[in-house]
Formats: structure tokens, sequence, C-alpha cells
């Protein structure tokens, strides 16, 4: 715990399809000072998980852990049951850059950063919509479930007044990227993204 008091930690939240690991992987690639925050997981590979995404544990492996005291945080995802989070080993670099879910956000925050943001991504509703049907392409229970978590992440964000702010994905990746180290660099407060978010909302939930 201890080494977290010297660094600075970037959390983007948004639903599937919004393109996080993008631009979160642009960012690293922006910024020496950038790390990706290596999370565990106890699902199974996906074909667009990016190599150092993940470490991918069984829920045996899990346990063990966290008998060792190895796991710092951990959630387990509301639809279906896999357990996600960090080890003492997952945080690196002056600023740890993070995908998470709405409801572990607090939990991240609890802990002794000496800086923590709080950003939620979105984009135009005829991106996400694009985005969303070519990683979904069947309208199947998995894509259901997406569109019940998107909602859900859509209203936590919405309902946020404190530590928060948006980011909008409505350019190139580098661009994307460039406004949100100037966020966290104190240049730049955020986008409005409020009527983007809505608008997506309404289309998740007529899509369910």
């Amino acid at each position: 715990m201890e080494q977290l008091r010297e660094k600075t930690l970037v959390m983007l939240v948004a639903p599937s399809a919004m393109g996080k690991s993008t631009i979160l992987q642009t960012v690293v690639s922006s910024s020496n000072d950038c790390e990706r925050v290596r999370g565990f997981t106890t699902r199974q590979p996906r074909a667009n998980d990016l190599s150092d995404q993940f470490f991918y544990l069984t829920k045996e492996e899990l346990a063990s852990k966290k008998a060792a005291g190895e796991v710092m945080t951990e959630v387990i995802f509301p639809t279906t049951g896999e357990s996600y989070g960090t080890l003492s080993e997952s945080y690196s670099g002056s600023y740890c850059v993070l995908e998470t879910l709405a409801n572990s956000v607090a939990m991240y925050r609890a802990l002794p950063f000496k800086q923590t943001f709080t950003l939620s991504l979105t984009t135009t509703p005829e991106r996400w919509q694009r985005w969303f049907h070519e990683r979904y392409p069947e309208m199947n229970a998995e894509a259901k479930k997406r569109l019940q978590e998107a909602v859900l992440s859509i209203e936590w964000s919405l309902s946020q007044t404190d530590n928060h702010m948006w980011l909008v994905n409505d350019g190139t990746p580098d661009e994307v990227a460039a406004r949100l180290l100037a966020i966290v660099g104190g240049e730049a407060n955020g986008d409005d993204g409020d009527r983007y978010a809505r608008a997506i909302m309404e289309l998740a939930k007529q899509e369910v």
C-alpha cells in the first residue's frame, strides 16, 4: 500500500464499445509517466483483450492469492459472477491508468493514492451504436447483458457531482488521449459529455 502514496490513479469508466482499451493504450504509448494498471480477472480471455491487460486467474488461484495477502481490490461483475481486481504487482508508473466498473470506483478511491481522477468516457450515439453492433452482431443474451450494463454505467456517471469529469471519444485515439492527459495535467476541465451519454442510454434501453 505504501508505494501508492506517491502515485496518481486515473480511472476510465464506460460501458462496452466506447473505446476504453484503445484510448488507454494510446495514453500509455504517449506518456512515459503513465502505465496501465494490469488487473486480474477470472473470466476467460477474449480475442480483443490486450496482451498486458489482465492476469488470468482461476477462482482457486485467486483464493490462494487472497490468502497470501496479494489482492488489493476485488469486485464481482454483477451479471456474470466473474471477479475483477488488482494485485500488489498491478501498479507501476507515476500515473496508473485503469479502466474500471462504475461500482468499483469508490473502492479504488479508498486506496492511499496521492490523487485520483475519475473520467467517464462517452462518444457520439452513432459511433457507439456502430461499434456495439460490430462487437455484438447478434442480439443474443450476451449482447443484452452488455446493454443492461451500459444503462447502469451511464446512470452512475450522470449522477456524479464530485471528482468526476467527462471525456468524449469523438476524434482519433491520439486526439482523445491528448485531452485525457491535459485533464490529468490540470490544463483542461473535461468535455461536455452529458448529452451524448443520455442519448446512448436511451438507445441502449430501446435495444434491450
